[in-house]
């Protein structure tokens, strides 16, 4: 995935992308571990955690510490700024805001439960 489009498109220097690519073998090594009380049983929460903080650091640090979006790295060159723009403002505004309040409760329910 990001590593891949990274890599392809010349968003890091050759030499992270081989240190992301290493780092992927802990971070696959790790998700072994999440899940060694095998299938069907539940993951070892403590192991799933490392792994997690693990693959984060492996794929995603590097692209932004570069200020680069892991979401950007999946759309095509020169449209990152087109994608997965996000629009902040205070929440009071949003709620106040009369499209919002003629939405349906349950979305709001997943707005908050989400903040």
């Amino acid at each position: 995935g990001a590593v891949h489009m990274a890599d392809v498109r010349n968003l890091l220097p050759k030499e992270e992308i081989s240190k992301m690519t290493a780092d992927l073998q802990q971070c696959d090594t790790q998700i072994g571990q999440c899940n060694s009380n095998g299938p069907g049983k539940p993951p070892i929460s403590a192991f799933c955690k490392r792994a997690v903080d693990t693959c984060d650091r492996a794929t995603l640090l590097p692209l932004v510490d570069k200020g680069i979006s892991h979401y950007d790295v999946r759309v095509p060159s020169g449209q990152e700024k087109t994608k997965y723009v996000l629009k902040s403002r205070p929440v009071d505004k949003f709620l106040n805001d009369q499209k919002v309040q003629s939405q349906s409760t349950l979305i709001l329910v997943c707005y908050f439960v989400g903040l």
